[in-house]
């Protein structure tokens, strides 16, 4: 038993490090199935499984790894990543919630329960979760602006949506996202100026 785990475990680590998500999840699965009381093999075929686009699978996956181990908190952010890809907004913020009350420091987590809070309209808990993040954080600002979009404070907003892209210059595109959408629809702005530091 103990030599075909390790082939299997072998196997799995090389088939992940390569990239060859189809291999790595053969190999997962039959070190589940070696294993089944291990709820970090549940959470490596989970994050295979997000790997190859199958957020319901990995779903699954990482909640029997929390099944197994309720503290499995690597287990609990991926969850809740893969809940949201699939719009189970509910769930997804669940997830998050109870990962933030172990890791308040995951920045991430903070982004995704904040970007959670705006789909939601949970304008209030949103700025809650935003106001904990560093100033230096773009996806942040990102989000400020696109709170900032709902509350109507279109100068707060341009100054995120310059900070962000000044930041992190690749949200350019995300940035410019923020302000055609929202409930108020596309906002009568001058794009030549909309990143321009205030």
């Amino acid at each position: 038993m103990d030599q075909t785990f390790q082939k299997c475990a072998s196997t799995f680590a090389q088939a992940a490090a390569q990239g060859q998500w189809q291999s790595a999840e053969t190999a997962a699965r039959e070190l589940v199935a070696l294993q089944p009381g291990n709820a970090s093999l549940h959470y490596n075929l989970g994050l295979v499984l997000r790997r190859l686009g199958r957020e319901m699978d990995a779903a699954e996956a990482l909640q029997e790894a929390l099944r197994l181990d309720a503290g499995h908190h690597n287990a609990r952010f991926e969850r809740g990543c893969a809940l949201l890809e699939l719009g189970d907004i509910e769930a997804a913020s669940n997830c998050f919630q109870t990962y933030l009350s172990s890791c308040p420091q995951d920045t991430d987590a903070r982004l995704n329960a904040a970007h959670i809070n705006l789909r939601l309209g949970a304008l209030d808990n949103a700025a809650a979760h935003l106001d904990k993040l560093p100033e230096d954080c773009g996806g942040a600002h990102l989000l400020r602006a696109e709170l900032s979009r709902e509350r109507a404070d279109i100068a707060a907003m341009r100054h995120h949506l310059a900070e962000a892209v000044r930041l992190e210059p690749s949200q350019k595109p995300a940035a410019l996202k923020v302000v055609s959408q929202g409930a108020a629809g596309r906002l009568p702005l001058d794009s030549a100026r909309l990143f321009a530091a205030t």
